[in-house]
């Protein structure tokens, strides 16, 4: 068996990766005419899933591994949209929490809905036996990338 045909397709998984982008992005594009909004609203699935914890700026660029001036951008977007607001902290008011406003959590409740039909379309016509080799294959890739491997090391 040729190595070519043991290796994934990275050419492809890249092109599935942007369809999915591009999917999604027309979907909310609908709800939000903000291009930078519509692509980072996974910052607001993050803020939807942590509201029990005051997040800052800093910690999202560190959980998302951005600069300051990027996630400054972004934010400034978001605040403009609606989305969010900045509220001092009742410990330091130098200190301005991110806060998701009820159109944020409307955002996301939009967002999940439009995963939801984007998930729908890609798995049209695969039989569910496909589809569960596909997750357990994904799962596998994924372990197999959290633990690299010698590259030089040959089967």
């Amino acid at each position: 068996m040729k190595d070519r045909d043991r290796s994934v397709d990275m050419f492809q998984l890249h092109i599935l990766d942007r369809e999915v982008k591009k999917a999604f992005e027309e979907l909310q594009m609908t709800y939000v005419n903000d291009k930078t909004v519509a692509t980072h609203g996974w910052i607001i699935a993050y803020l939807c899933e942590h509201t029990e914890l005051e997040i800052y700026q800093k910690d999202l660029e560190r959980k998302f591994h951005m600069a300051p001036s990027t996630m400054t951008m972004i934010l400034q977007s978001m605040e403009r949209a609606g989305l969010i607001q900045r509220v001092s902290a009742c410990h330091d008011a130098r200190l301005k929490q991110i806060a998701l406003t009820p159109e944020g959590i409307r955002y996301n409740e939009n967002a999940m809905k439009n995963f939801e039909i984007i998930g729908k379309r890609m798995i049209e016509g695969i039989a569910p036996e496909e589809l569960e080799t596909c997750r357990r294959v994904f799962r596998q890739m994924i372990e197999n990338l959290k633990d690299p491997k010698d590259e030089r090391r040959t089967e």
